[in-house]
Order: C-alpha cells, then structure tokens, then sequence
C-alpha cells in the first residue's frame, strides 16, 4: 500500500502564505475549565503543565469552545468527542500532538472546519485514525500513517504521509476565513 491524496497535485507557482499561529488569546482566556473527567473516571486534561491525555478506549467530549493545552496524546481506542452544537471547537497545542492505536477526535459533525487544531509545535503525529477538521501548524512535522485517513486540511512546515495514509481536502474550507484566501490546495509544505 501506499499514501495517497485526493485531487489533483500540481506544483506550486508562488509560496503559499502560512499563516501564523498566536496563542495569546487562548493563553488569557480559554475553556480548559470545562474538560471534566472521563467516561472511565479520569482527569485527561492536568492543569499543572496543560497536558492532555486519553487511552485504554476512554472518552470525553469537548464542546463548543477554546482549548489551550501543552501536549496532546490519545492512544489505544481513546475517544476525544468533538461537539460543536453552538461553535467552532478550535484546539491551540503549544507542544507536541499524538493520535495513534485507534486514538481518535470523533468530530460529531463530520464538517472539518467545526475541528481546528492552531499548533506552535514541532510534531503532529497521526497514525490509525480517521480525522475531520482543520490541522494549522506552521512550526510542525505533520506525519499520518497505518492509513489514516484526514478529511479537511493541513498546513505545516512538512507533511510526510505513508502506509495508506490519505488526506481528502475539503473545498467547502475555501469559503471560510480559516485557510489564506490564496489557498486551494490540500496542505502546505516548507
């Protein structure tokens, strides 16, 4: 097997503008207070280093809001819940983010752009998930793998996909202010 996009490829002419991530807003004011405990009792989120983590099929659910966490790892079946009945969930990771061992952000929407995730971080790991949202990390190393599957966009310094990974680019995001106005390609590389 191999990775694939969907669409057409075509080299670039221009660069295309990245845009910048800035997490001070996030940082000041946020709904960090709302992620509550799990299905199975655990704290995901710890407060002391803002550091998110699920497994061992766990779940939560975020709704509708602003998050501002340091690392972010869902692994082994874990279930993070996107509920964007009034809003946006929008994710600012201000380090590194991992979703593998059938991890997953279940957008319950399906529309990509109700799931942003704006990192200032170096690596944004997926392997073996299925993802509906929008990734932005301009510093970041984008790797999808063991066929994920990505539908939305992704724009970072590099995107490196491999084992039936996919990346399906969602059109519909051209309309929306989320991705330069320039932008019609499925993501970004430096």
């Amino acid at each position: 097997g191999g990775a694939s996009v969907s669409g057409s490829i075509d080299p670039a002419s221009t660069a295309f503008p990245m845009p910048a991530v800035d997490t001070s807003a996030a940082a000041a004011s946020n709904d960090n207070n709302t992620v509550g405990t799990s299905s199975q009792g655990n704290i995901p989120l710890k407060a002391s280093d803002r550091n998110f983590s699920i497994s061992g099929g766990d779940t939560i659910t975020l709704d509708s809001g602003t998050y501002y966490f340091h690392n972010v790892d869902l692994s082994g079946g874990a279930t993070v819940n996107i509920n964007p009945s009034s809003g946006p969930v929008i994710i600012y990771v201000t380090g590194n983010l991992s979703v593998s061992g059938d991890g997953k952000f279940m957008n319950q929407s399906g529309i990509p752009a109700n799931l942003q995730i704006l990192s200032t971080g170096n690596q944004l790991d997926f392997f073996s998930t299925e993802f509906h949202g929008v990734i932005i990390g301009p510093n970041a190393h984008f790797v999808a793998g063991d066929a994920s599957s990505v539908f939305g966009a992704v724009m970072a310094l590099d995107v490196d996909m491999s084992g039936d990974a996919a990346l399906h680019y969602d059109k519909a995001l051209e309309t929306t202010n989320l991705l330069p106005a320039t932008t019609s390609q499925p993501f970004l590389g430096g």
